[in-house]
This record gives structure tokens, C-alpha cells and sequence, in this order.
């Protein structure tokens, strides 16, 4: 079947391509065909569906020293599409030729056939001995075409030629008895480039508890030039976050570990005439660790396709899945003063004042302070250790239930004087926002002991003159003074023997005698200084 049949008495190809020259066939043997070149001047590569136009510059040229009249065509890849074609100085008119191809076009010329060959039946383009005519085309790329390199086939055919292909297309069957000379082709190349300018948007989900499914959607959308599929949507699920489900059926999803990929699959019935440039949010649920070990189990999608992207910053978007915090808190007790060398006992009361269970591990740390041995920890499921001035107990109970407290008691030797300052904290391995109730701190007061001994007799005749309770040195002294003045000549004075942890005071002479005794021990760090006085009137 002939390209151009219908088109005139003769074959479509050679009306299309003008088969009429003039001349007998014997002038024809001597016939040179025309030479072409096809030079590509504009730019490449072009963008798929960018709209932007290539150009390409075609010479024929007559070689011979008579002239002769043909045609000039074109006939690009499928994917190019004719936008124009000019011929230089109005030597032809160039129009679109679907008929040969696609985006074909044909140049012909204004001038008829002469009356002497009436087979000439469209219009030719007259070339003189040795002209040249240029013809400028333009195409553009179509959307739908991939990443390639797109031919352009351009030939120049003389009158009265019948050729069974042109630019590789089948023309029919020639006849040979009325070809003259052959046509002639050239061939030029454009890159095209197919872009994709994906856009990825996340709604996040609302505060989540921890063990509870959070939800949130991804949608994409695509504002490049160019057609383009196996548009996919992939993201790594978080450690300790699982997939639930997701919606709608269209997006077919697979997971392998922790990375789930979502394929845009629709069924073939729901494929559109056009590219889809907007697709159907993608809704995820996914199910969140409990404990939450962090404030936010953000899921980061990125969203690709079969094309290249050239921006792909906003083809990335962060749903984010805000966690519920724990919140406990910790207080401290302790009786006060507490004496040197005594056990000081430290209450630790934690608390889980927030809003959920805490299922982490839950640390409480308690410092003690200097000079106060650890004697001991204990609590109710708990599990306590001591390494120096560090006491750290850990909570067994998995589950440290909202509104609910539990306690811990340190036993500590104090041994030196002074504002003994306990501080503890308390810890949980689950996300905490607010840790302004964590710590806590008790200060209590050292203090040293009093000493005690016999008190002081009621004279001061025998007084007992060894140790205080605590095994301290007593230190007993004695003085004596006359009540009043002597008489001339009297003299009254006292005597103070002491032996065996015994002093004796005797008074001799007249007058009485104030005698005031005192005792003492000295203290020590433990013990404070002991000291106790009385005063006697001991007559002679």
C-alpha cells in the first residue's frame, strides 16, 4: 500500500514527494541527485513536555548544471512533535504531513508543471543549476518520552522519483520505469530529558501514648514536564515502630525489616487518559514501642518515580508522631539532729505523677553525704547497691503505674559534725519531658553527744573524781574562800586531798568557807565537752 494513495492519478508517494520532472526519460540518466545535510542548531538536550523547541537547518543543494524540481520532507523519531518548518527567501511552503508519519512535514514549491509534462500535477520547488535551499524546522519534545536520544530524518527527493522508503518508512512499491534520480537523506539527533518534579507532603499524628497506633498520611504530587511511572513512596519505620495498615488499596505496599516501600499500582480500569499528577494521600498506621524512648517516632518518606527529579529536596517529608511523657517525681525525709557515731535513716519516696505507666527502667540514685557510711537500701521491688558516697537502686516492677508511689530507705553512720546535705535523683529509661521534679535534697544536722558522770555531791567532803559515762577524764578542781572577813589573828583554810578517783575537801579554822568545785572532761569528735560546777558553805 502506497503512503500518498488518493492524492492524484499518479502514486501518493510521488505526488507527496513530487514524481514529475522534466525531460525524456533519456535526459533522465544523467540526473544528480541532491545533496543534503541536516545540522541541529538549537538546544539539547530539550525536556519531555518542556515545551522548549530544537531547531534544525537543512541545505539541498542541486548539483546540476540544469535545474531540476523535487521536494523537501522531514520525518522525526515518534517523539518529537512539528511545531514549524521556513524555507529561506520563500523558495517553498512547508506544512505538517501526518500522512507519511507523525510530526512529518513536506516542503513544496509554487511553481507547476510547464504544458509540455502534464503529470505534474503539485507544486514543485524549482531549484537552478547548482542552488541551495534552506529549511528551517523546529520540534518539540512530547511528555511522554523517556530519557533518550530522538532522530530526525530529513530528505530531499527529485520529480518523477518513486523510492519504496523514505527515512526507513516504506513507501510502496516503485516503478522503476519513471525514477530519475534517487531521493537523499540526512539525519540529526536531539537529546530529550524526561523530569519529574515530585512534591511530598506529611500530616503528622496527634500526641500518641506509648503502645498506641499513631496515624499519619503522605501525599505526592507531580508538577514536572514529563510523563512518568513507578512512582514510589519508601520510608524506615523507626526501631520499636510497627506497620499496621495502610490505605488506600491503590498504593500496594511491601516491607522488608524496618523499610516498607509503597507502589503506586491502581487497577487497570482506574488508569487515567492522562498522566496522574495528584494522587490519593497514603494513610499509614503504624503502632508505637511502650515504653517511648524518645519524644518523637517521626517517619521520614521520600517519594521517587522512573524519572529523574531534578529538585529532589521537596520530594522528602517528616510526619512527625509526638509521644506522651512520663513524669515522676522524688522526694526526701530524715529525722533531725542526728548525733555523731549514730545511723542517720533517709526516706526516698518516687512518684509517677504524670498521666501514663511508665514501662521504662526506673534509677533512683542517692549521694550521700561526706562523712556518712552506707549501712543500707531497701525498698519494696527494688534493687539496691552501694559503690562509696553512691547508693543506686533499680525499680523491678516493670510497671510503675500512674498515681501510685513507692519508697526506699538509706541507712547511713554519721561520723563528723556539721549540715549533712543528701541529694538524690530519680531517672527513667522512658521519654520524660519535664524533669524540674527529679531531684531532690535533705539536709540534716550532725551533732556531737552530751557526756554525763555522778552529778556533785551534796558536800564536798567525798567527790567522786574518775570518768564520765562515755570514759572521758574528769578533771576536778576546788576552790575555797572565806564567807566574810577572818578576825585578827584567825585563819581558816581548806584542805583538798585527792586519791584513788576521790577528792576530799576539808574545811579548818573559824570562819566558813565558800568552796565551788568544778569538773570536767574534754570532748572529742563524737562527744561534747563535759562540765558541771557547784558551790558549798562548809563550816570548819
Amino acid at each position: 500500500m502506497r503512503l500518498f494513495r488518493g492524492l492524484g492519478a499518479v502514486s501518493a508517494a510521488a505526488v507527496a514527494l513530487g514524481v514529475v520532472a522534466l525531460g525524456s526519460p533519456a535526459q533522465a540518466d544523467n540526473i544528480l541527485p541532491f545533496t543534503i545535510t541536516n545540522v541541529r542548531t538549537g538546544p539539547s538536550p530539550i525536556v519531555a513536555g518542556g515545551g522548549v523547541a530544537t531547531e534544525f537547518v537543512i541545505t539541498v543543494t542541486n548539483p546540476n548544471n540544469s535545474e531540476l524540481f523535487g521536494v523537501i520532507g522531514g520525518i522525526p523519531d515518534s517523539g518529537l512533535t512539528f511545531v514549524s518548518a521556513t524555507a529561506a527567501g520563500g523558495k517553498a511552503n512547508c506544512e505538517p504531513f501526518p500522512q507519511i508519519a507523525p510530526g512529518a512535514f513536506v516542503c513544496q514549491g509554487t511553481d507547476k508543471a510547464p504544458p509540455t509534462d502534464p503529470q505534474m500535477v503539485m507544486p514543485q520547488i524549482r531549484f537552478e543549476a547548482n542552488e541551495s535551499v534552506v529549511v528551517t524546522a523546529s520540534f518539540v519534545a512530547d511528555a511522554w518520552v523517556p530519557t533518550s536520544t530522538q532522530k530526525f530524518c530529513s530528505v530531499a527527493v527529485p520529480s518523477r522519483s518513486e523510492p519504496s522508503q523514505v527515512c526507513g518508512i516504506s513507501a510502496g512499491t516503485p516503478q522503476p520505469s519513471i525514477i530519475t534520480a534517487p531521493p537523499t537523506e540526512a539525519t540529526a539527533t536531539v537529546d530529550v530529558q524526561a523530569l519529574a518534579d515530585l512534591q511530598l507532603t506529611a500530616t503528622g499524628a496527634s500526641q500518641t501514648d506509648p503502645g498506641k497506633v499513631a496515624k499519619l498520611s503522605f501525599t505526592l504530587k507531580d508538577f514536572g514536564p514529563s510523563n512518568t511511572s513507578a512512582y514510589k513512596i519508601s520510608f524506615t519505620l523507626p526501631d520499636g515502630v510497627t506497620l499496621v495498615s495502610q490505605v488506600p488499596a491503590e498504593w500496594k505496599c511491601t516491607q522488608t525489616g524496618q523499610k516498607v516501600e509503597c507502589f503506586w499500582d491502581p487497577p487497570v480500569s482506574a488508569e487515567a487518559a492522562e498522566p496522574l499528577r495528584s494522587f490519593p494521600a497514603l494513610m499509614v498506621d503504624v503502632k508505637t514501642p511502650n515504653p517511648a524512648l524518645k519524644a518523637d517516632y517521626g517517619i521520614t518518606a521520600t517519594a521517587t518515580s522512573s524519572t529523574t527529579d531534578p529538585t529532589p529536596a521537596d520530594a522528602t517529608a517528616t510526619g512527625p508522631i509526638p509521644m506522651t511523657p512520663v513524669d515522676l517525681a522524688v522526694s526526701k525525709s530524715a529525722g533531725s539532729p542526728v548525733f555523731v557515731g549514730d545511723e542517720a535513716t533517709w526516706t526516698v519516696s518516687v512518684s509517677n505523677v504524670g498521666t501514663i505507666d511508665d514501662l521504662g527502667k526506673v534509677t533512683v540514685t542517692d549521694t550521700l553525704p561526706a562523712g556518712a557510711v552506707f549501712k543500707s537500701a531497701t525498698g519494696a521491688a527494688w534493687t539496691c547497691a552501694a559503690e562509696g558516697q553512691k547508693v543506686t537502686c533499680t525499680d523491678d516492677d516493670p510497671v510503675f503505674a500512674v498515681g501510685t508511689s513507692e519508697e526506699i530507705v538509706v541507712v547511713s553512720r554519721m561520723t563528723q559534725r556539721g549540715l549533712a546535705s543528701n541529694k538524690v535523683s530519680v531517672a527513667t529509661t522512658a521519654y520524660e519531658k519535664n524533669l524540674d521534679n527529679n531531684s531532690a535534697s535533705k539536709s540534716v544536722s550532725v551533732q556531737r553527744s552530751e557526756q554525763t558522770a555522778a552529778g556533785l555531791p551534796s558536800s564536798p567532803r567525798r567527790i567522786l573524781s574518775g570518768k564520765t559515762d562515755e570514759g572521758q577524764k574528769l578533771t576536778t578542781r576546788v576552790r575555797c574562800t572565806p564567807v566574810k572577813a577572818s578576825v585578827a589573828g584567825d585563819v581558816s583554810f581548806c584542805k583538798v586531798t585527792r586519791g584513788k578517783g576521790v577528792v576530799r575537801v576539808q574545811v579548818f579554822g573559824s570562819t566558813k568557807m565558800r568552796v565551788k568545785v568544778v569538773q570536767r572532761a574534754k570532748g572529742t569528735k563524737a562527744l561534747k565537752p563535759f562540765v558541771q560546777r557547784k558551790t558549798y558553805l562548809v563550816k570548819p
